[in-house]
């Protein structure tokens, strides 16, 4: 190929980014081309009809010499979507215009690359003028700005990401070049509304001076590393920060880069739990009640004032890994110190009264109540309280005594009106006795407790009291009673009620003596009361009364057997007398405990 007949030197030439690589005109200008720059030319003719290609188009678009020669350089190369602009690109070339663009350009294989496409014009001999059509792969540049597209992105991301607030910031002023979404949301102020500015600008630093340290500290060492400090935010708030700062170079320019933590919910924590600590030391050391804390082997960790106080100690008595229990529960106490502290220590809350003793010997009585709790870095501990109860013992002491002597009094009273009821009458008497007995075993048999079996005995011993009422010819009549003499016969259960209401007892005596001839189905007087409206204690009283009345002789009828009174109290099982209190009356008369 005569490489004179193509080339003269090129017109703008030195504007193509690899011009310094091409020769000024003739063969060695074609042959640099063709074979020496490391981007493909294509040599066109009219209508763009390639005329030759170097080896670097062939490599680049997969087209040999042989394929392309004589083919439309736009058939070739020009993706579909790019046509347009091939026509309007080569319509200029072919009007005298040269051009340079960056465009997609296509493979033979289908696939599309980046490429700067460069139309070069050339004079060949006697002025002629051919094209050449340039195309640099960018395909490698491409890629790079992506990569470092996205690791900028990553960073950026990165850099948002970060849960602390993070500054940059100028080395000489101290000015905000950029922070992230934390330090925003720390500091309240927007990236726009903070950079250019200072933290000085910004009055943030609440403390001049520890400014001053922080920044001395960052000239001196470089960085800094978990500085507390105080911070106004925009809206005026004061935070607790954590900083740290380093100096690093960014493109190649000293810069600040700061990292705050907001540190104020920590700190207000610390601070409480610091008053927190002072109260209960204070709670502690001040407690009216003697205090205690020892290990799982009872050696004394502390003791409170009130404990040396209660126990008569001196400070050097109860120091640090003395055996609590060898100080107050020596002798016949130790034994029960040591179970009560292994107790504690297996969980449970220890409520207990017991006895302690001074360190003179006297004993005190004492509540204790121990509960284990950790200490951190060193195991568990017991909390015990000994709680002085010498006073209360004394007083509870008493108040035994006058509930006994009370209780000693009601049944005395009690008792003196049965006895009222003897001198007049020594069958009603004989009767109450019985039926007190009786009534009595009844509420055992059923389960019922001590209180509620006294209270029952001693309503047996007066239920007919009102009888003292009723006119003792009438109550003796050698046969029947007249209806009138029953009703007033009957008026002994209102007149009995009557006498014993005004007398405070801390049983229902009135009301057993009132309810007493009750019947289950209603047909008892005085109320015609009937089922639960009917007290136990009449109820109970009730089947001891018929039950103990069949068995006695009386003037106008004589006595029942054992086994007819039995049947009669079973005939009214459920009906007239309570199913349980007779089911218990017969099962005692089946083990001759009644009458």
């Amino acid at each position: 190929m005569n490489t004179g007949e193509f080339f003269s030197p090129a017109e703008g030439l030195e504007r193509h980014p690899q011009a310094e690589h091409i020769p000024p005109d003739g063969a060695a200008c074609l042959e640099v081309l063709f074979d020496g720059v490391p981007y493909a030319v294509a040599f066109v003719g009219p209508g763009s009809v390639v005329r030759q290609v170097n080896g670097e188009f062939e490599r680049l678009f997969g087209y040999s010499q042989k394929e392309a020669v004589g083919q439309r350089l736009d058939d070739l190369v020009v993706p579909e979507g790019q046509r347009g602009e091939a026509a309007r690109l080569t319509s200029e070339a072919d009007a005298g215009g040269t051009y340079r663009l960056e465009t997609v350009r296509r493979k033979k294989n289908g696939r599309t690359l980046p490429v700067l496409v460069y139309n070069l014009k050339t004079r060949a001999g006697e002025g002629a003028v051919r094209d050449f059509v340039i195309y640099l792969d960018l395909t490698e540049t491409r890629e790079n700005e992506r990569v470092q597209r996205e690791a900028a992105e990553r960073m950026k991301r990165i850099f948002q990401a970060i849960p602390d607030a993070v500054f940059i910031l100028e080395i000489r002023r101290g000015r905000i070049l950029d922070m992230n979404a934390e330090a925003e949301r720390l500091s309240g102020y927007s990236l726009a509304e903070a950079r250019g500015r200072s933290f000085n600008d910004l009055k943030a630093w609440v403390e001049p001076d520890e400014r001053r340290r922080f920044y001395d500290l960052l000239a001196e060492k470089g960085s800094v590393r978990d500085f507390e400090a105080r911070f106004r935010r925009k809206d005026g708030a004061m935070i607790h920060c954590l900083l740290s700062g380093e100096t690093i170079e960014l493109d190649g320019i000293p810069r600040i880069i700061g990292i705050g933590k907001d540190i104020t919910e920590r700190v207000r924590y610390e601070e409480a739990v610091r008053r927190e600590k002072a109260y209960f030391e204070n709670l502690f050391h001040h407690s009216p009640e003697a205090v205690v804390l020892a290990d799982e082997k009872s050696r004394i960790r502390r003791v409170n004032r009130a404990f040396l106080e209660l126990f008569g100690l001196d400070p050097e008595d109860a120091k640090p890994g003395v055996a609590v229990d060898d100080l107050i529960a020596a002798g016949d106490r130790h034994e029960e110190a040591s179970g009560i502290t292994r107790d504690v220590f297996m969980g449970n809350l220890v409520r207990r009264e017991t006895v302690r003793y001074r360190k003179d010997g006297t004993p005190v009585e004492v509540f204790l109540q121990g509960v284990s709790f950790p200490v951190e870095g060193e195991g568990r501990a017991v909390y015990g309280i000994c709680q002085d109860i010498r006073d209360r013992k004394a007083t509870e002491r008493e108040l035994r005594k006058n509930v006994e002597d009370m209780r000693r009094l009601w049944i005395d009273t009690v008792h003196v009106l049965a006895s009222t009821v003897e001198f007049r009458d020594p069958y009603t008497s004989e009767h109450q006795k019985g039926v007190s007995r009786i009534a009595a075993r009844i509420a055992g048999k059923m389960g019922m407790g001590e209180d509620f079996q006294e209270g029952l005995a001693l309503a047996g011993l007066v239920h007919d009291i009102g009888k003292l009422g009723i006119p003792a010819e009438i109550l003796n009549k050698p046969c029947l009673l007249s209806p009138m003499e029953s009703r007033l016969v009957q008026m002994h259960a209102e007149v009995g009620f009557d006498i014993l209401k005004k007398i405070r007892l801390p049983w229902p005596l009135a009301e057993i003596v009132h309810q007493h001839h009750e019947r289950l189905d209603g047909t008892g007087y005085p109320r015609g009361l009937a089922g639960d409206r009917i007290l136990l204690e009449a109820r109970i009283m009730a089947v001891a009364d018929a039950f103990e009345a069949m068995q006695s002789h009386r003037p106008y009828r004589p006595a029942m057997t054992l086994e007819e009174a039995c049947d009669e109290l079973a005939a009214g099982a459920g009906k007239t007398f309570d199913r349980d209190a007779v089911r218990a009356c017969l099962e005692l008369a089946a083990e001759g405990l009644v009458p």
